[in-house]
């Protein structure tokens, strides 16, 4: 972990066994997510301790938006999104057919329009959200 723009560095914690991603809470500066091949993590203490919050499936990308909403994909799941205070993950699109998405970005001036990559180097766009998606290019 590192508190002064990565000048300096400090192990604080055991990172999750198969580490594929991870965000920083947007609320909180102790609050960590982890996506791994075996789910979603989360750590309230800055990452001394985990606890798991999506379980069974891998997860190959987590975000955190500036308004505090949680973005991750489950593969076979399909994209969900919650807000950090509930962290009760709702879908948002399971039409992604065989895609695995391992990048995330929202409009921070439209939290509607999504953009994500997948494995297979494409890029697609959403505009309602997630529900529904249109490919940008490879």
């Amino acid at each position: 972990m590192s508190r002064d723009a990565g000048k300096t560095w400090s192990v604080v914690g055991p990172l999750p066994e198969k580490l594929i991603d991870l965000a920083a809470s947007a609320k909180d500066t102790d609050t960590i997510y982890a996506a791994t091949e075996g789910g979603l993590s989360v750590s309230r203490d800055g990452g001394q301790t985990w606890e798991t919050i999506v379980d069974g499936a891998p997860v190959s990308l987590v975000e955190v938006t500036a308004d505090g909403s949680v973005y991750a994909f489950v593969v076979g799941g399909g994209l969900v999104r919650s807000a950090e205070a509930a962290l009760n993950f709702a879908p948002l699109s399971s039409g992604l057919s065989d895609r695995i998405l391992l990048h995330l970005a929202v409009d921070p001036t439209d939290k509607d329009r999504i953009f994500v990559a997948s494995h297979q180097s494409d890029i697609l766009a959403s505009t309602d959200g997630g529900a529904n998606w249109t490919e940008l290019g490879r």
